[in-house]
């Protein structure tokens, strides 16, 4: 339970940094979309793999518009997909670009679910679950297209624009 709400505080700092026009940002994910507009609804304009850089040219609330280096990509990602810039990482993270770059993919994955390994193998013994499910359910996806026309079927609005 204390490494999980030191997990939580680390998580909570780490957010707590913003994106300024200018900044380099990292992704941090697998892969993360860059969409057309600030919102989950907007068209996919193409993917940004783990560690693809960018420059910050606009930020709107959890939204940062970037224009990926060498990818020819501009467009919309969450704030959760990319990695502070170098500077406000320097007390977190020792500054290093070394560290991020220690983490393995199944680490991030498991840190967004709030566990890491250790955690998730200790949880499952002792409660007997089994995770494949959600792992499975990890991988479905649902073309944006679809999503908006389901909204539009049945007459639904995304609070604050047009995703």
């Amino acid at each position: 339970m204390r490494s999980f709400l030191l997990f939580l505080l680390i998580l909570v700092a780490f957010c707590a940094f913003g994106f300024d026009r200018g900044d380099s940002v990292v992704v941090q994910v697998r892969e993360t979309e860059v969409r057309s507009a600030p919102g989950f609804l907007s068209s996919v304009l193409g993917l940004a793999e783990y560690e693809a850089v960018g420059s910050v040219t606009e930020t709107r609330g959890d939204w940062i518009r970037v224009e990926m280096s060498g990818e020819g990509l501009t467009g919309w990602v969450h704030s959760s997909a990319l990695l502070a810039p170098e500077p406000a990482r320097g007390g977190l993270l020792g500054g290093s670009r070394t560290t991020r770059r220690t983490t393995s993919s199944d680490e991030i994955a498991l840190a967004g679910r709030g566990f890491n390994s250790a955690v998730e193998a200790e949880y499952q013994s002792e409660t007997g679950l089994d995770f494949s499910k959600v792992d499975e359910m990890e991988e479905w996806a649902l073309p944006t297209d679809d999503l908006g026309a389901f909204l539009a079927a049945g007459d639904l609005a995304i609070e604050g624009g047009n995703q």
